[in-house]
């Protein structure tokens, strides 16, 4: 669809004015923020992989948000989809804190929905559960605040930038970008049932919502929903990156944003996440490492090892596979944008209903009449498999569905390990008389006692691994107060889950609320919107709980998790439809206060020998379109500053004598690596990448670093580094001059260097 014509703008503006202000149905504003959090050594969310921590940047992450208001009732719901691995109760908590004080009484927890894209690739340490935190040292202040700060600004700038719009549906097939990983498990669900899906074990259809602002004549954004994990890039990758859905996001905004830096610009665009659960973009399917022949399917193992059994493509790389999963994405929300004749403009009222619930207890009435019960939080041996995207640390086996001595053994081994991560925990509060002996007694045989024969049954066949609901030191491993949530715009329901559907649980729970409403006569498009408000893990089916592969051994509730949502989920959409007012339910315990860390502070910056911090020790070269080239500077820790909606490198190009800003640490053309050369002495480096763009414009070129360093005495202290100019696409006609050479040589970290600098 063009952008309406200024005149006929104009001419529908005063027949607004002349009719009233509800000729209109929806006033809508659209906002987006960095969150990007802290970019060296701090654990990365999502593969829980021991050693994998940020060390630099290849793409930032942001919060986009929309805030959309019913002119005729003035109620608004708000929807935010954010580059992280998942979200939190914990920084929704804060969120809502910071939005009350800024706009009393109109943002609570029941209109707001914040869902996570869940990649794979953005630091951790902001979760308030035990369990999300262990592999990374405990909790991060700096990393939650990143995500509240950049959250509430996204949502603060659409809220300024609410205007009269026109909001338009549409769908579209998103064809190879994704994949079943546990089709074994897909197939368990019935015949009859999958025989209805002709797009078969994967979801391919995108929906996507435009918005078209009245005023200015133009497109505002547009908020779309397809089923991909973020795995593209995997658990070898240190750099922070939104993966293939931050990529998609960024593609559409450079073209929508022309002639501003990437990551600035008025247009939107969210790719956010639906039910996802057992979905995965590497489409070349799992090999096996050493053959390359495939895997063993029912248990994604090569001759019985599960690290061996590992998912690519369908690039070469995975920063290829990234960007061809992104730009499939793309393209089709692109071409849905541009499709006038497939988009449906919502209509109708904006509800919205949420309810807190206590997953560990829910009742649930099964089909045949009898009722069954969620269950305390617990994972399953598959747990520790991990998935075709990113194997598992110990050599568990997808499928476990009954104990043995080994597996026993090697769960021993597991608990071990992690009561070692965790008796730090507590040691220094028993130290510190913060907590007595015998709570420290009581807490170390919690973690290594067998599960208690109630929780056994309830989860069976589920053989438990970790019995995380009955962990209570040093403070609640996983929820048990869990947020449920509705927002209805027009016919668009967005069922905003607390976890991750497999593909047919967010199929069944969106047939169960849309039956409901059809039978009242009201028009429906259902999207799950996944990874909203807190993290709950997966949700199965209750045929595919019993493979007990990861997604099952993950279903923390328990085989009837995914009915009491689709019970809970009907039990809402109805009380937006009677207008009922649902009580509230109990908000979980917010456990800000309690939270422990062991993850080493920065204590101060060095450089080596007598260079300054910013100092450029490799200059790059000159160079062609296609090619790359590198830059490397004396740094200070990245964690001293987040520079949020700035960057720590530019690329500059020479115009006419003015030097403008070309690519930033934004750019997927760019990637800035850190490392810690000595961390005695406090010496840090930064890698600058540039992969220069085929249509990059021939000329003089320059790379800039900036960042903070820490002075044990003087605190944080900014810096600045320049390159030496190099041409792009050009011949140099002059050599540089000789004694630049030497000075490049006598500055360097060479002794012989140093003593030449001394002798002259």
């Amino acid at each position: 669809m063009q952008p309406f014509k200024r005149l006929k703008t104009c001419l529908l503006l005063l027949v607004l004015t002349l009719v009233g202000s509800h000729a209109w149905e929806y006033n809508a504003g659209v906002g987006k923020a960095d969150v990007t959090g802290p970019a060296a050594e701090i654990g990365m969310m999502g593969y829980a992989k021991q050693g994998q921590n940020t060390a630099g940047i290849h793409i930032r992450l942001y919060a986009r948000a929309f805030v959309v208001e019913e002119v005729a009732t003035g109620t608004r719901v708000v929807f935010v989809s954010v580059d992280a691995g998942m979200m939190g109760q914990l920084v929704k908590k804060q969120v809502m804190d910071q939005l009350e004080l800024m706009y009393p009484g109109v943002y609570t927890e029941k209109n707001v929905v914040i869902s996570a894209t869940h990649t794979h690739s953005g630091p951790a340490g902001y979760m308030q559960y035990v369990i999300f935190n262990v592999s990374n040292l405990g909790f991060l202040k700096q990393s939650m605040d990143a995500l509240v700060d950049g959250i509430v600004d996204a949502i603060s700038r659409a809220h300024t930038l609410v205007r009269p719009a026109k909001i338009y549906v549409s769908q579209g097939k998103v064809a190879e970008a994704n994949i079943n990983r546990s089709p074994t498990s897909y197939d368990a669900n019935p015949e009859e049932e999958r025989a209805r899906y002709p797009d078969g074990n994967t979801d391919k259809t995108m929906v996507q919502l435009t918005f078209v602002d009245l005023q200015e004549d133009e497109y505002m954004g547009v908020f779309n929903w397809f089923a991909v994990h973020p795995t593209s890039m995997n658990n070898t990758n240190h750099l922070i990156s939104g993966d293939n859905k931050g990529l998609a996001s960024q593609l559409f905004e450079k073209e929508m944003n022309p002639g501003v830096p990437t990551g600035r610009g008025g247009f939107v665009a969210a790719f956010a996440s639906t039910n996802l659960g057992d979905i995965s973009p590497n489409i070349k399917g799992p090999k096996c490492l050493d053959t390359g022949l495939p895997c063993d399917l029912e248990h994604s193992t090569c001759e019985g090892r599960t690290q061996m059994c590992v998912a690519f493509g369908p690039g070469e790389d995975m920063y290829e596979s990234t960007r061809i999963i992104a730009e499939r994405q793309y393209a089709v929300s692109k071409a849905l944008l541009e499709d006038e004749s497939g988009m449906t403009a919502l209509t109708g009222s904006i509800k919205y209903a949420h309810q807190w619930i206590d997953m560990t207890k829910y009742e649930v009435n099964l089909a045949d009449g009898s009722t069954a019960s969620t269950c305390t939080p617990a994972l399953g041996y598959s747990f520790a498999a991990g998935t075709t995207d990113g194997p598992g640390e110990f050599d568990f086996t997808q499928g476990t569905i009954t104990g043995n001595p080994f597996w026993d053994f090697i769960s021993g081994i597991l608990k071990v390990k992690v009561l070692i991560h965790m008796k730090v925990f507590t040691f220094l509060e028993f130290i510190q008389g913060t907590i007595s002996a015998n709570q420290y007694r009581d807490y170390i045989s919690e973690i290594l006692k067998d599960p208690e024969p109630e929780t056994v049954a309830c989860h069976a066949p589920k053989p438990i691994l970790l019995d995380t609901g009955e962990f209570k030191y040093p403070y609640a491993w996983h929820p048990t107060q869990v947020d449920t949530q509705i927002i209805k715009i027009g016919q668009l329901y967005l069922l905003a889950v607390p976890g991750e559907f497999t593909t047919m649980a967010g199929r069944r729970l969106r047939e169960t609320v849309e039956k409901l409403v059809q039978e009242q006569g009201e028009d429906i498009i259902p999207v799950v919107a996944g990874l909203s408000n807190t993290y709950t893990h997966y949700i199965t089916t209750f045929e595919e709980y019993q493979k007990q592969r990861y997604e099952a051994a993950s279903n923390i509730y328990g085989p009837r998790s995914l009915e009491a949502y689709q019970q809970q989920y009907s039990k809402l959409a109805a009380s937006m439809l009677t207008g009922e007012e649902l009580p509230a339910g109990t908000p979980p315990e917010y456990l800000l206060d309690v939270q422990l860390s062991f993850i080493p502070g920065v204590i101060f910056d060095h450089t080596p020998g007598s260079l300054s911090f910013g100092h450029c020790i490799q200059q790059p070269h000159d160079a062609q379109p296609g090619q790359m080239v590198t830059a490397k500077f004396v740094s200070g820790h990245l964690r001293n500053d987040l520079l949020t909606s700035d960057s720590f490198l530019r690329v500059e190009h020479n115009e006419n004598g003015e030097w403008i800003e070309y690519a930033n640490d934004d750019d997927w053309s760019t990637r800035l690596y850190w490392e810690r050369t000595n961390a005695i002495l406090g010496e840090s480096e930064v890698t600058v990448l540039w992969d220069i763009p085929q249509d990059a414009p021939r000329g003089e070129y320059r790379i800039i670093h900036k960042g903070y360093y820490k002075h044990i005495i003087r605190g944080l202290t900014p810096y600045i580094g320049t390159s030496k100019t190099f041409l792009v696409g050009l011949t140099r006609v002059i050599e540089e001059p000789v004694e630049e050479f030497f000075e490049e040589v006598v500055e360097s970290k060479n002794p012989f260097a140093q003593l030449w600098k001394l002798i002259m």
